[in-house]
């Protein structure tokens, strides 16, 4: 075989060149890069999916499936982001439907923010109708709707939601608005886990890997109808 080369060479039908290869350490080198390029996406996953970006606005938007823990902290950036009104997204109730007077998240956390001291003219329930899937966007939908509806000059808004659902949330709503609005996210820690280790928990690693996926879905797969 060597000797075939050498004639195939000789005659002009082989051309010999070097060629660098990577030793064992090579490639323990690259995969310790690797390893640690993935480490520090993981560790930072959370924070990525959690932004905190306040636009100037005295609109509050307040997605209604938050759970009452965040309510509080809601209430506090209302009053010292000196907002004029809080517009409560949200669908159909998944329990108590049929018990509950308030029937939708909308209603039912606009309720509860007025319980809790928020005065009645400040705060509006926009409810959105029930979807099997894209419920983010069809609140967005929602709300735009409902503006529009109401000629109400609302031109910027801040969406306060919980935890690593945030981006998400923030670029539908994006999305369903486009330029008529300019949108800013504010994010309340999730409770139910401890967002600087997310992997230590099986709460945490479910929320963050849920959440990543249903981003990367929206990002690059979901592509919504026109709806003017």
């Amino acid at each position: 075989m060597k000797r075939l080369g050498e004639l195939l060479t000789r005659i002009g039908l082989l051309n010999r060149r070097e060629r660098y290869s990577l030793t064992y350490g090579g490639w323990g080198l690259i995969i310790l890069l690797m390893l640690v390029v993935l480490a520090s996406i993981l560790y930072n996953l959370d924070s990525f999916l959690s932004p905190v970006r306040p636009v100037k606005s005295d609109v509050l938007v307040l997605e209604g499936w938050v759970p009452d823990y965040a309510f509080p902290e809601m209430i506090h950036e209302f009053r010292t982001g000196r907002y004029r009104i809080i517009l409560v997204t949200g669908g159909p109730l998944v329990k108590g439907f049929f018990l509950s007077q308030y029937q939708s998240e909308a209603r039912l956390s606009a309720a509860s923010l007025i319980a809790q001291g928020v005065g009645k003219d400040s705060v509006v329930a926009v409810p959105s109708p029930f979807v099997i899937k894209d419920r983010t966007y069809e609140s967005a939908l929602a709300l735009r709707k409902w503006i529009d509806s109401v000629h109400a000059p609302i031109t910027s808004f801040n969406i306060l939601t919980l935890g690593a659902h945030a981006r998400r949330t923030w670029m539908l709503f994006n999305r369903a608005f486009g330029k008529r609005a300019s949108i800013g996210i504010i994010s309340i820690v999730d409770l139910s886990y401890d967002s600087r280790h997310w992997w230590t928990s099986s709460e945490g690693v479910r929320d963050v890997i849920d959440e990543s996926v249903a981003y990367l879905y929206a990002k690059f797969l979901f592509h919504p109808p026109s709806r003017n």
